[in-house]
């Protein structure tokens, strides 16, 4: 699972409110088969692009919906005509995405919960791994990203493997399924037959709220 139980609609949020330009909007986030999709107001167009770019360094974030943001001004409350122009504006997240893909195609560090946002040309690294040796690894990996200046780590925990619970409960909710679960607590929905192999479900389609099951780390 990942670090502090963070499923990947709140670890989006909590990327939201690390930032200055996006920590005071009334935006909600919800994830299904790694889809975020935000919903709310929006005081200029930039903040769509804004909070695309935001989402797409967390790892398990297969696609970004901005669609039912809605512009507004925010005096006045009603809907805006299009001030672009009048947000901060932020590069693109090619260094985040650059250094998450080169992280999950380590070796030591592909099953490692780590997400990367981009602040400029540096890369911030939040998440947890088991020894201070993968820490040093995940340095080296996203510094040997073309274009990365600096690597922040203050975001990234050390909690070693023999620590952490083999396994942990899980309820089904009304809307779940397997693949659903799968990506909620490893960031890939096609790693549902790990949960299923688990509880001994024979068919991966035939689950029931209110069922409990082992999700094993």
């Amino acid at each position: 699972m990942w670090p502090l139980n963070r499923n990947l609609a709140e670890r989006v949020k909590e990327a939201m409110q690390e930032y200055a330009p996006t920590r005071d909007l009334e935006v909600s986030v919800s994830e299904r088969g790694g889809v975020i999709t935000f919903q709310g107001r929006i005081p200029a167009e930039n903040y769509r692009q804004i909070l695309r770019y935001t989402a797409e360094g967390i790892k398990g974030v297969k696609e970004v919906d901005t669609s039912q943001l809605i512009l507004v001004t925010p005096s006045s409350g009603e809907v805006a005509a299009d001030p672009v122009g009048t947000a901060p504006v932020v590069e693109s997240s090619h260094l985040a995405k650059a250094a998450l893909q080169a992280l999950e195609a380590d070796p030591q560090l592909v099953d490692a919960p780590i997400d990367v946002l981009q602040r400029g040309s540096s890369v911030v690294l939040r998440g947890a791994v088991a020894s201070a040796e993968l820490v040093e690894r995940a340095i080296q990996v996203a510094q040997s990203v073309a274009g990365v200046t600096e690597v922040d780590i203050t975001g990234l925990q050390i909690t070693p493997a023999s620590t952490q619970p083999t396994e942990e409960l899980y309820t089904v909710k009304a809307g779940d399924t397997l693949s659903r679960i799968a990506q909620q607590f490893y960031g890939d929905a096609n790693a549902y037959l790990r949960i299923a192999q688990a509880n001994n479900i024979s068919n991966p389609n035939l689950i029931q709220v209110g069922q409990k099951l082992r999700i094993p780390r």
